[in-house]
């Protein structure tokens, strides 16, 4: 085998080495980003019941319009957090551990292809706090 060859071959599996590395890594890291992402929803859903709560008492000290606008953005969000809950449910499995307990574990192959779903959706979510802050900050002003 002439020298090049040699060289690229050894390229070759380096550049497959790093491939399998960051495969093994993402699929590590699954269980703390799906944990994560849970736990940023029980918090986002609670502030949303909390938004939609405000809107709703408050809704007379709005224009009609205002109030349509922060109403869809609402249902928009509450959309959303309804399609990345449902993610994290299919990937979930819980498993009994002993009589009163159970364990969770992550289903890491179906996972790791929703994981750019999730970022997607992530960034949708946080175009629309940030609309509802700016119709929120209308409201008060």
């Amino acid at each position: 085998m002439d020298p090049l060859s040699v060289f690229a071959s050894a390229i070759a599996i380096t550049q497959a080495t790093e491939s399998l590395m960051s495969l093994l890594l993402q699929w590590k890291s699954a269980p703390d980003e799906v944990t994560a992402l849970f736990n940023e929803l029980s918090d986002l859903k609670i502030a949303l019941h909390n938004a939609s709560v405000a809107a709703k008492a408050n809704h007379h000290l709005m224009s009609k319009q205002v109030s349509e606008d922060m109403r869809g953005t609402l249902q928009r969000i509450e959309n959303k957090v309804e399609e990345l809950d449902a993610i994290v449910q299919s990937v979930i499995i819980r498993v009994p551990d002993n009589i009163n307990w159970e364990r969770t574990k992550i289903k890491r192959l179906k996972w790791m292809p929703m994981k750019s779903k999730v970022y997607g959706l992530t960034q949708e979510l946080r175009q629309l706090k940030s609309t509802l802050l700016i119709q929120q900050t209308s409201v008060n002003s």
